[in-house]
This record gives structure tokens, sequence and C-alpha cells, in this order.
């Protein structure tokens, strides 16, 4: 939902000196400036799937770090994904070509600076793989009938250090393979008040009893709740994040964090240090 509190879909994964976006939805080049990331210094871009809450904001993270005074990149901007992916790349360069020809013209961008490079990929396995950090992307299932594809989710692995994250899915058997152990494990999560309300959203999602069992057969460092549906306003009520946790809890009792904007997760190699 619009929410000046909680904005859009989209995770930044730092590692060995690189920044990786997974998702960009609604004010995606907001939350990396006020977290300090110049976003003419990501290096990659990865897409879960294509609903528009989670590409949303994708345009204006591209189009930002073109700008040499909001971002300065330096080439080509780096977008990875499943089949589709090029599509995106393709069509946003051509809607906003304007805007690429009078900079380019202004002399105020480098033209080398304005393409996108689509990679995408029709089978799960290593798509990225550079200074020593590779990123999986695996198969999932956002709805009952396969009607929502592609729909993948990533793993990122560092010097022995891991991360999941599930993109929107049911239960899924990719998340329990590849996220067996891995260090922060970030889940997606849906649940009302009424669990029995709205059950064509429960058919798209994952709800706290079913994450906890996930959590608890994939054993993370830490896991975490993104994307969580909660409620409709004015429609269907929510819940509290202490009752989230609570039904997790009914199948989960270990590391457990409800993300918000701008948490940052510290991996070592004995734990790993949240920071609200």
């Amino acid at each position: 939902m619009p929410s000046t509190e909680r904005y859009g879909m989209s995770t930044l994964v730092q590692a060995n000196g690189l920044n990786l976006v997974f998702d960009a939805g609604r004010g995606a080049t907001v939350r990396l400036t006020q977290a300090g990331v110049p976003v003419g210094q990501v290096d990659a871009v990865f897409l879960t799937h294509f609903h528009s809450d989670h590409i949303n904001g994708l345009s204006d993270l591209w189009m930002s770090s073109y700008v040499p005074a909001l971002g300065g990149r330096e080439g080509a901007f780096q977008l990875y994904g499943p089949v589709g992916v090029r599509n995106i790349g393709d069509g946003m360069q051509s809607t906003y070509r304007n805007d690429i020809d009078v900079r380019v013209a202004d002399k105020e961008v480098d033209p080398a600076t304005t393409p996108i490079e689509s990679h995408e990929f029709a089978e799960d396995g290593v798509v990225f793989d550079q200074d020593g950090v590779t990123v999986t992307m695996f198969t999932v299932e956002h709805d009952p009938v396969g009607a929502i594809q592609p729909a993948v989710g990533y793993r990122v692995d560092y010097a022995g250090k891991s991360v999941l994250i599930s993109g929107d899915t049911v239960p899924t058997e990719n998340v329990l393979k590849f996220g067996d152990g891995v260090d922060v494990l970030v889940h997606e999560v849906a649940d009302f008040e009424d669990p029995t309300a709205l059950p064509s959203v429960y058919a798209h999602h994952t709800n706290p009893q079913q994450a906890g069992d996930i959590f608890e057969q994939t054993q993370p460092k830490m896991a975490v709740y993104s994307h969580i549906v909660n409620g409709i306003p004015g429609r269907v009520p929510g819940i509290s994040e202490e009752t989230l946790v609570e039904r997790t809890r009914e199948n989960y009792d270990g590391p457990l964090t409800v993300g918000t904007d701008l948490m940052t997760f510290l991996i070592t190699d004995d734990e790993v240090q949240v920071d609200n």
C-alpha cells in the first residue's frame, strides 16, 4: 500500500564492495540515498517478478543514476532476472528516450552511462559471479495455478556468508533447498486479523505459521520478514507486529526480526547483528 513509513519492495545486499539491489519498488531511490548509497554506485539490480510494486521505482533508479549530480554512474545500468527482464529494460529506454536525448544533447550526461544491459535467464542457477560474490536465481510459486510467471527468489553467497530473498511466493520447496542453513533468510508474509479473510490473497502468499515452518526447517541465523501484506486500510483489519510474531512462533522459536525500512543486518562469523 502507498505509505510514508513503508516504501515499496527493495532489498540492498552489500558484499565485497558491491551494491546489489533486489527489486526496485516505490521509493527505492529515496531509501538508498537515506542509507548513504549513491544510486550511481549500484552495481546490479535483480528482479524477482514483474508485478508493479516490485518495479515501479526502477525507472527512477536507472535515470537518477546516470545524471552526474544525482548518481554519476560509470557505464551501463546492469539489470538481471528471469525471461522478460530484457523487455522491461528495452521498454524503459524507449519510453524515456527523450530524457536521454536532451541530456546528451545538452552535454549533461555521457551517453555511455545511459544504456540498460539486460541479463535474462530461463533456468535456475548462478546468474551473477563477480569479485567472489555469486547470486543464484531459483523458481518460486506466486500463485496456486502457475499464472504468475516468471517468479523467482535469489541467494547471495560471499566468503562463506549467505543471504536468501524469497521473492513473492507460497511455501515452495526451492526456498527450503536454497535456504538451508543461510545466515539471513528474508521472506515475504501475509496475514489479517481474521485468517479466513481474503482467501485469494492467502493463496498467493505465505502466512506466518507457514513461514515459521520454513524457518524451522532451514534454521537461518536470522529470519526476517519483508514484503509484509498486513490488512487493507478501511476494508480488512491487519494484525500487530506482536501478533505476527506470535503466529510465527507456533512453528518456530529461533531468531526472528520483523523488517522495517532502512533496517540493516551485519553478518559476522558468529552472529547476525541487527540495527534499526
